[in-house]
């Protein structure tokens, strides 16, 4: 057979494959909630969760609840290391009993 035949025959599958990853590609453009999923509104109505175990010196993560997640960071310290544990740095200042201040 030649190869031209081949390429006739095989022709009207190449279209049907291009036409398949256009399609592809526009939906995955579109978001979720278009097609009547209401995860954006579950979502809005969950809180953001720390999570302790990602802390740094500078930063925090939070579990969104959809699936995302979100780091802050901090241009100084926001947590100190304690046996092994990142604890909150407490910013507030004391008056102690003989009128000296401590945090």
């Amino acid at each position: 057979m030649s190869a031209l035949f081949f390429q006739r025959k095989f022709r009207h599958h190449r279209a049907v494959v291009a036409s398949l990853l256009v399609l592809a590609l526009i939906l995955t453009t579109i978001p979720l909630p278009f097609f009547g999923s209401n995860t954006a509104q579950a979502a809005a109505e969950k809180k953001p969760v720390e999570l302790v175990e990602k802390r740094t010196a500078t930063s925090k993560t939070y579990d969104n609840g959809d699936g995302t997640f979100t780091t802050k960071i901090y241009s100084t310290p926001v947590h100190f290391q304690e046996n092994g544990l990142w604890r909150e740095i407490d910013p507030s200042v004391k008056k102690t009993a003989d009128g000296s201040y401590e945090n």
